[in-house]
């Protein structure tokens, strides 16, 4: 799993096919529930890259009130 943007409103991160195959959905979503805490964070999209099936990306949107 890599951190490919993250700004003030958006976090996406990629994770790879093998990586979820090799270790499961859970175990990877709970690594990011530890960093990126459910109170802070929705989740905007969850799904396989148009350009690379072998990639998934994970797009969460911050709570926090933009100034």
């Amino acid at each position: 799993m890599r951190l490919v943007a993250k700004t003030m409103e958006k976090v996406v991160l990629e994770i790879t096919v093998k990586e979820l195959e090799t270790h499961g959905f859970d175990y990877h979503w709970d690594k990011v529930r530890r960093i990126y805490k459910a109170e802070d964070y929705d989740v905007d999209y969850i799904g396989k890259s148009h350009d690379n099936d072998q990639l998934v990306f994970i797009e969460l949107i911050s709570k926090k009130p933009r100034v």
